[in-house]
């Protein structure tokens, strides 16, 4: 039965974990494309069957996130732009949130991140392969299975946090599994030297580390971390602070105060939010979004900002209730180990997206799980009692 809702999992949950290297494969991209479509349909049909089966209700943050996606197609609609750049990502997010919550809601939280840990790790061994292969681990070739090096971390950092909680799930603490993750995650990340990802790799590992050693970590909730964050985005994005240290960041970072051209997408992406305050530009093809960037990016390499861009504040202020909701759920959680480990993970996604935007559909996963942090805690205690 186990093995029957896993393999279920595994093929549902599927194209929403689209290599980034496929996506210059118009054909591959086509299908994965229609695939996300259907399954989102599939998806919705067995989430509904299931709360009426089960007498369940649809969670806060289910309705926050489909919110958040119809508030980008009012502002697309003020905006005249383009519905098909938003439907990908819409059905795409609102499918893997269903059928991550469905699953934990039916006590298979295990089975899920099994199978999100597996997807992930086989796709970071594939990765290592044409590293070696394609590239020969050649330093200027920096394109493999995962796409481009600085993409990497989008699938190794969530990849570590689904083995890291499925191991306190099933063991209460972190099994070999685990740690070989981290290991070959970190060795990618590492040769790979994209500065921002190397950094979240060393404070996850040091944070792994010490967290059951030092439990003053515990005790540091999602709102400090969320606070530390917004406090970095006002510094870096708005007040620029960081050519103070220029020194610092050439010499030892090997990085420009500019971050790699990044300050010049902020002051582009801050121009734009001048002028769509409070409704953002609404969802747009590649093409327009170049043209606000002048042709150097498709998005404000910021999080928080690319969010005032599409959606204005309006979408923002959605987002950070969001967040309000899962660091309620994070606080009021009797398990602190494994609130402690999700409240920093998140805030490791978010340190990320400080200087990228780091919104992929399996950051909303993590969040999922985030939200049903009770309902883990309560599976793990029931199968502990089970054992």
């Amino acid at each position: 039965m186990k093995k029957n809702k896993l393999l279920l999992f595994i093929i549902l949950i599927f194209p929403y974990i689209e290599p980034l290297s496929f996506k210059d494969i118009p054909l591959l991209d086509k299908v994965y494309s229609a695939m996300k479509i259907l399954w989102f349909f599939i998806i919705c049909l067995i989430y509904f069957l299931n709360l009426r089966k089960n007498g369940y209700k649809i969670s806060k943050f289910i309705f926050l996130v489909v919110l958040f996606q119809v508030e980008l197609y009012i502002s697309t609609l003020f905006n005249s732009c383009s519905y098909s750049a938003l439907f990908g990502q819409t059905v795409s997010i609102i499918a893997s949130v269903m059928l991550m919550e469905m699953y934990i809601k039916d006590g298979d939280a295990k089975i899920a991140l099994l199978g999100m840990s597996s997807i992930l790790f086989a796709f970071s061994l594939i990765n290592i392969i044409t590293m070696v292969f394609e590239n020969n681990f050649n330093y200027k070739e920096s394109y493999s299975f995962l796409g481009m090096d600085n993409r990497y971390i989008f699938f190794l950092l969530p990849l570590c946090i689904f083995s890291i909680t499925y191991s306190l799930q099933k063991y209460n603490k972190l099994n070999f599994f685990a740690y070989l993750v981290i290991a070959t995650s970190a060795f990618q990340l590492i040769y790979s030297w994209a500065v921002g990802a190397v950094l979240t790799i060393i404070l996850l590992i040091a944070y792994v580390l010490v967290f059951d050693k030092i439990k003053f970590l515990e005790r540091i909730s999602f709102k400090t971390y969320f606070i530390i964050i917004l406090v970095f985005n006002i510094l870096l994005v708005f007040l620029q602070v960081q050519y103070y240290f220029e020194d610092f960041l050439v010499n030892y970072l090997h990085k420009n105060a500019d971050l790699s051209g990044r300050v010049y997408t902020w002051n582009l992406g801050i121009k734009s939010v001048k002028e769509h305050f409070f409704l953002g530009i609404g969802g747009q093809t590649p093409e327009v979004m170049q043209s606000i960037y002048y042709k150097t990016n498709q998005h404000a390499h910021n999080l928080f900002l690319n969010v005032l861009v599409n959606g204005g504040v309006i979408s923002l202020t959605i987002l950070f209730v969001m967040y309000l909701q899962i660091g309620k759920k994070l606080s009021s959680c009797k398990n602190k180990k494994i609130s402690s480990i999700l409240s920093f993970s998140i805030f490791l996604i978010l340190f990320l997206s400080i200087a990228d935007t780091f919104d992929t559909y399996i950051v909303y996963i993590i969040y999922t799980l985030a939200y049903h942090v009770n309902e883990l805690e309560f599976v793990k205690e029931e199968n502990i009692n089970n054992e």
